[in-house]
């Protein structure tokens, strides 16, 4: 293939991941950073690309030549900001984008591909949850989406990858479980909520996404995900590379309100606001949230893997796999 892929935000986690199955596909492969600082694990060299900073002048020659951009950059929703989070996470997902839609739709640009939540899946589904009117990280994934269209002007087509929690590993990364899974390695007893979610690897989100720029069906959105568990089970897969013994204990839907509480209390004398407010979001965090990605999978051509495997080497990469 000869289209040029740039992809922003190709020195993280996925995409690292994604660059390497770009390649192995023959896609002309560009990857851009904030900073030309941190190399670290780059399979090819990077530009620098910071859409907060630069002027037009600067960035348009730069993203001129590309007929494909992955945008793998934003905020997650673990991001816990000081001051209003609705502000911050509107300034890290959506202005970027919003921004790149125009600088693009005058050059080359045919194919936009966000890397965008499950929640946004939700939020559509069940309105009843209100999930962005409360949430600030939920809100702007939304705005991200629309907002984005709008200014790509029906120049290129836009794709939102909706992916739910992914684990895996990449060279010199300490993955965002590690707050998890410190609590999960100290503790004797560990105490979780009820519900589940859906849990995939990095690998199969890169494979996703290059199933996306290849597939001849276009959607505005694509669901992708790998395995249904409950909270349960995957804090038991997360034990087994551990070594450790572990109960869990299932806690009633009323401690984990009031525990949010307190939560809220704390983040208001430190001056932060949480992306899911934690009151609201118990909702969400206690039902079983789980995907159908069958259609997907057998549309972008990805696979089941090992997801345990994945989840060790997540463990692993936080220091606390057992040796």
């Amino acid at each position: 293939m000869e289209e040029k892929v740039l992809v922003i935000g190709g020195l993280g986690f996925i995409g690292f991941h994604l660059v390497h199955a770009l390649e192995s596909r023959n896609y002309q492969v560009t990857v851009s950073t904030r900073s030309l600082g941190n190399k670290e694990g780059s399979a090819v060299s990077p530009i620098q690309i910071d859409l907060e900073t630069m002027s037009d002048e600067e960035l348009a020659p730069l993203l001129g030549p590309f007929q494909i951009v992955v945008f793998c950059g934003g905020l997650d929703d673990r991001n816990i900001p000081t001051g209003d989070a609705w502000q911050y996470f509107y300034k890290g997902n959506v202005t970027p984008c919003v921004r790149l839609a125009k600088l693009c739709s005058e050059g080359k640009l045919e194919h936009l591909v966000i890397l965008g939540s499950y929640f946004s899946h939700f939020n559509r589904k069940h309105p009843e949850w209100k999930m962005q009117e409360r949430h600030p990280y939920v809100y702007s994934r939304r705005r991200q989406e629309l907002e984005t269209r709008e200014a790509l002007g029906g120049k290129a087509f836009l794709t939102v990858l909706e992916i739910p929690y992914v684990f895996g590993s990449a060279p010199g990364m300490i993955p965002l479980w590690k707050p998890l899974i410190d609590y999960i390695y100290r503790m004797p007893v560990v105490f979780y909520t009820k519900g589940g979610t859906n849990i995939c690897s990095v690998e199969q989100v890169a494979r996703a996404i290059v199933g996306i720029l290849e597939s001849p069906i276009r959607r505005d959105n694509w669901i992708v995900g790998g395995k249904n568990v409950s909270w349960k089970e995957l804090i038991k897969m997360m034990v087994r590379p551990m070594k450790k013994r572990k109960l869990v204990i299932t806690v009633p839907n009323i401690l984990v309100y009031f525990s949010t509480i307190i939560l809220k209390l704390l983040f208001k004398i430190k001056g932060k606001q949480s992306g899911l407010d934690a009151f609201h979001f118990v909702s969400v965090q206690t039902k079983n949230t789980f995907l159908d990605t069958r259609e997907s999978m057998a549309m972008l051509g990805y696979r089941h893997v090992d997801l345990q495997a994945a989840i060790d080497r997540t463990v692993e990469a936080c220091g606390r796999a057992a040796h």
